[in-house]
């Protein structure tokens, strides 16, 4: 064994065959020596008692020789100085490994945080975490469509930290161009992500500084919410009513129970058999899926606990918990929009089917564009003309109270919806009866 120096590794091809030569460097970084093999490969190592106590030196590889800076080597120049540094550590009673080892694992925890607060990332967090608040299913659609959309949205794969105002105004310009109604959404909908991601314990974890929606407001953009005061006519609840009974299950029965229950569609939607008390005339929606957070009991009228009744749900023992189901009740319905549309074309023909028997010109019959929301409303309206008193009609809806009298007034009006809603059903009875659809009548005549 001898000393090295820069020689030697300048002209690696004079040190003599056999094995492994060994050259041990000078000064303070006398614990580094090179071992150089019989096909010249040259390697760093270092050997000195690594931890306190230790009874003997060992030896550590340092990593492979290059006369030129290269990835995965080492020239003389950083090799001497790893040295260094391990020989500082191991002065200072720091295993050199276990500490590269801690800053390689710190350097991918720091990878995974970036990767983590990418826009995207964050987003498909909030969609988990949301999972867990049942009325806000509906947005995930919205969501995946449009926010999660590499086509639409630039600002994708930024971290969300980075992400600003313009970067907003831009994603939301660009959808207005093509609809003011879903341009609407996806301004609310990124509001309540940024919100979301703005909680003190969010914010750190996903490096976030400033609320890019902070300073937008809908009339930037030439946006408004629009109140919705769409009221089907009795002709068009007539229509609606043997539409539904000719779409049949699971569809048409679940739009004909949101007609006579009066409740918003992802409640009824993914009601199961354990809700409906059908001898006691008592529809139960769980504490958190209403907007008042609290359990909600609706009264059932006949109509209802008839049309109830009849669902496989209820009649076949093999059938899974959901009533309104593709899967034999093993997952709820959803997928509206088609079945919307073929209740929207069968309720035109009943239209024209009533104009006919009404002596009027099917050809002028024109069925106003709605919502299954806009059911809720025809309940509403319907009590009030009924004569139900204000805090009865808002309980059939499942409002709750307002102010003090949310904290105060416990009552339920359970015996007064009861009648509110058999009230109901008796009318909706009297106008389809009033409007009754002969299945002779060719609408195309």
């Amino acid at each position: 064994m001898g000393h090295f120096s820069m020689e030697i590794f300048a002209n690696p091809g004079s040190v003599p065959g056999g094995n492994q030569h060994r050259y041990h460097d000078l000064g303070e970084t006398r614990h580094l020596w090179v071992g150089v093999s019989p096909q010249n490969v040259i390697k760093f190592y270092m050997r000195a008692r690594w931890r306190k106590g230790a009874s003997s030196d060992s030896t550590r590889f340092l990593g492979l020789y290059s006369s030129f800076e290269r990835e995965g080597c080492l020239t003389l120049v950083q090799a001497r100085a790893r040295a260094r540094e391990w020989e500082a550590l191991r002065v200072a009673g720091t295993d050199p490994k276990q500490w590269e080892l801690e800053l390689a694992l710190a350097a991918l925890e720091r990878v995974r945080q970036r990767r983590e607060c990418v826009f995207s990332a964050v987003v498909e967090i909030y969609l988990v975490e949301r999972k867990k608040v049942k009325s806000a299913a509906w947005s995930e659609g919205m969501i995946r469509r449009y926010i999660l959309c590499p086509d639409r949205n630039h600002f994708l794969n930024q971290p969300i930290g980075d992400v600003d105002s313009a970067d907003v105004s831009s994603f939301v310009d660009a959808i207005t161009k093509h609809s003011k109604s879903q341009a609407l959404q996806i301004f609310q909908l990124l509001k309540q992500i940024f919100a979301w991601v703005m909680r003190p314990d969010r914010r750190k974890r996903f490096q976030m500084l400033v609320n890019p929606m902070s300073d937008l407001r809908l009339q930037d953009f030439e946006l408004s919410k629009s109140i919705r005061t769409n009221m089907l006519s009795d002709e068009e609840i007539a229509a609606f009513w043997y539409s539904c009974k000719k779409l049949g299950y699971p569809f048409g029965s679940l739009f004909l129970a949101l007609l006579l229950v009066g409740t918003r569609l992802s409640n009824m939607a993914r009601s199961q058999r354990s809700q409906f008390e059908l001898e006691n005339r008592m529809f139960v929606i769980p504490q958190g899926e209403f907007k008042s957070q609290v359990e909600t009991k609706l009264p059932l009228s006949d109509l209802a606990v008839e049309l109830f009744s009849g669902l496989s749900a209820f009649t076949d023992p093999e059938s899974g918990p959901y009533l309104f189901s593709s899967t034999h009740g093993t997952t709820p319905v959803s997928g509206f929009h088609n079945s919307k549309e073929q209740l929207e074309k069968l309720m035109h023909e009943m239209l024209r089917r009533i104009a006919i028997a009404r002596n009027r010109n099917p050809n002028e019959t024109v069925l106003k564009p709605f919502v299954l929301h806009d059911l809720r409303r025809v309940v509403r309206t319907k009590l009030s003309a009924l004569g139900i008193h204000a805090p009865v009609a808002e309980a059939a809806l499942g409002h709750g109270k307002k102010g003090l009298a949310r904290v105060y007034d416990q009552y339920a009006y359970l015996e007064e919806l009861k009648v509110a809603m058999q009230k109901y059903a008796d009318e909706i009875k009297r106008i389809v009866a009033d409007y009754r659809i002969e299945p002779d009548v060719d609408p195309k005549e």
